[in-house]
């Protein structure tokens, strides 16, 4: 055979990427108890390959300004279509063009691919020209989109434009989904409660004054027309002498009305 043996032989790089096959068959037929381990390897292998995936495209990326790797770890990457709409105003959204976006811990990456210039036919790798980039600390999030079903939504807060996303297929946008959902608040979960007004504040004084009123009114009564339970607010005492800075309520109660047998001067008399 013209090739030597070596030349069937793996490398250790290219080795990595089957071992996440062989922890898929024993997880699907290991016993229940070790599968969360199983599992745990599995996740773990995939990150691991994500991370390689990384090293690999960030040496195809052109055009980006500053250092990828100040990004973090590659998530999750797909090729979609994307249409640029404005969130302020109402309007149609923009044709569909075909992006690259990668996820990064630190942002999302808008990348479009392109062949090598000088030689179309040669065998040098694909690129990726860099397009624009979304920080993760400024960005939105939503599922839904207002253009499609199929779609959702990226946006950068600090600037008006949106960016409706449509990937190849259902599967590719529950992953996005799902490692969107996990890093950034999405927009039906961003209801902020609405601070009490003073109007508000106002009217619910006033209504508590309004039943406090007629609740006093209320008060049983006597014969004479004198209340059975009676409250005198004495005035607030200050002095520059006596430390006493609070209002003194006293309170008197049952007191005995004027009995209707007893005379005027039976009352003189005993007093």
């Amino acid at each position: 055979h013209p090739l030597p043996l070596g030349a069937y032989l793996l490398k250790p790089v290219q080795r990595i990427t089957k071992y996440q096959l062989l922890l898929r068959e024993l997880e699907r037929h290991c016993r229940p108890e070790v599968r969360p381990e199983v599992a745990a390897a599995l996740s773990t292998m995939l990150e691991l390959l994500a991370q390689i995936n990384a090293a690999i495209h960030q040496l195809h990326i052109s055009g980006f300004n500053g250092d990828l790797r100040l990004l973090g770890p590659l998530r999750l990457q797909s090729e979609c279509d994307v249409y640029q709409f404005s969130r302020k105003k109402k309007g149609k959204t923009a044709r569909a063009q075909r992006r690259h976006l990668f996820l990064f811990d630190g942002g999302v990456l808008f990348c479009k691919k392109r062949n090598p210039p000088s030689q179309p036919s040669s065998l040098d790798p694909e690129y990726y020209e860099h397009k624009m980039c979304i920080p993760m600390s400024s960005l939105g999030f939503s599922e839904c989109s207002r253009s499609g079903g199929s779609r959702f939504e990226l946006w950068d807060e600090a600037k008006s434009d949106a960016y409706a996303v449509e990937t190849c297929d259902g599967e590719q946008r529950s992953r996005w989904i799902h490692r969107l959902s996990r890093v950034v608040p999405r927009e039906d979960q961003l209801i902020r409660q609405r601070p009490k007004s003073w109007t508000s504040t106002i009217s619910n004084d006033s209504t508590c004054s309004s039943s406090t009123r007629s609740s006093d009114s209320e008060v049983p009564v006597d014969t004479n027309g004198n209340s059975k339970t009676t409250t005198i607010f004495a005035p607030s005492l200050s002095s520059p002498t006596d430390n006493i800075g609070a209002e003194v309520d006293v309170a008197v109660t049952s007191i005995a009305p004027i009995p209707e047998s007893h005379s005027a001067e039976e009352l003189v008399d005993s007093c």
